[in-house]
């Protein structure tokens, strides 16, 4: 079951959620993501890395998972979903037989994981990165820690 809004909701959506800034309540965090399987795409925010990648493959544990190097952000995870969301083929609630969970927030895109990464999903996570930064007026883009990442990034792999 598909749970993917039009294109035209999504950007009215993130444009109304770029338009915010960021709260005192908002603090530092990480985004990251991860890919199940080559295919099905999760995105989360947390302020301790370390600890929620150990808790999601301790509740929900998929031999075939790999963990994308966490970008730097104050807490913009629903502009991350949303941009995810207006990229993505699809946006299925998927039964996992893992953890006998329905997840909610997955998303599939075409083409090999790698590719999808390097091409649609780490940019988009830069790009609510850089932003955030511009709107709360916190730092400059070209300071920013992921920015001018030219590195190539060492992917985990499955146990």
């Amino acid at each position: 079951m598909s749970a993917r809004r039009t294109t035209y909701k999504l950007r009215a959506l993130y444009a109304s959620r770029r338009a915010r800034s960021t709260s005192l309540a908002d603090g530092p965090g990480y985004l990251y993501a991860f890919v199940d399987r080559g295919r099905y795409w999760k995105l989360g925010m947390t302020s301790n890395f370390k600890r929620r990648k150990a808790q999601w493959d301790n509740e929900c544990p998929c031999a075939h998972r790999r963990w994308l190097p966490p970008i730097r952000v104050t807490r913009r995870r629903r502009a991350g979903h949303l941009l995810l969301e207006i990229k993505s083929i699809d946006r299925p609630k998927r039964y996992c037989p893992h953890c006998r969970r329905t997840h909610i927030k997955i998303f599939i895109f075409r083409g090999q994981w790698n590719w999808t990464w390097r091409i649609v999903i780490r940019p988009l996570l830069l790009r609510v990165a850089v932003e955030q930064s511009h709107y709360a007026h916190t730092a400059d883009v070209s300071r920013h820690p992921d920015a001018n990442d030219n590195i190539d990034i060492q992917m985990s792999r499955p146990q």
